[in-house]
């Protein structure tokens, strides 16, 4: 293996556990939000705006993790596209609000 391809995966293996580390942090701020709504409204909505913020840059993350040319899998007589999904889309706006 060529050191670039090495430099290369081990760049991309980092920006996974970067994506895994933000999606898990938004995660966890989400439920620090729930507990502070309660107790302290005004400190709770400003940890919406810090889950809002780390769900966008997990989607923006994901969005450039995702190679150029579209990964297609082919099975006997269908392809297997890959795509964003509901969930992407569902983090995105959730996010956005």
């Amino acid at each position: 293996m060529s050191v670039e391809r090495y430099l290369t995966n081990n760049i991309l293996t980092r920006m996974m556990n970067h994506l895994y580390f933000l999606s898990r942090a938004s995660f966890a701020s989400w439920m620090l939000m729930n507990l502070l709504l309660v107790v302290v409204p005004r400190y709770g909505a400003y940890q919406m705006v810090v889950t809002g913020g780390l769900m966008i840059t997990t989607n923006v993350l994901y969005y450039l993790l995702i190679p150029a040319k579209g990964l297609m899998i082919r099975f006997e007589d269908n392809f297997l596209v890959f795509k964003f999904g509901w969930c992407y889309w569902l983090v995105l706006v959730a996010g956005k609000l």
